[in-house]
């Protein structure tokens, strides 16, 4: 027996699309800088951010050939982290 109580009718919650981050906002060439210290959580999360946005629009690519690929690279500077759209 499981120790699991079943429930029905539980509505499921809506997904969370949105980000406090301009991703979506920005055009080639823009950028975008968050202020950090580079050993925080911020930093990192940040840096994991941008590669899951890649990876993502990679996959995207590969599902739907010939779409608009959107790429992100960001760079460590001095007092946070700045986050470029490069196409």
């Amino acid at each position: 027996m499981s120790n699991y109580k079943i429930d029905k009718d539980i509505p499921i919650p809506k997904c969370r699309n949105d980000t406090k981050y301009p991703f979506g906002s920005l055009e080639v060439g823009d950028s975008f800088f968050v202020s950090c210290e580079h050993t925080s959580k911020t930093f990192i999360n940040m840096q994991r951010y941008v590669s899951y946005a890649n990876r993502k629009r990679k996959a995207e690519e590969k599902f739907n050939p010939g779409q608009n690929i959107v790429r992100f690279i960001s760079r460590r500077v001095d007092e946070g982290i700045r986050v470029w759209r490069l196409k």
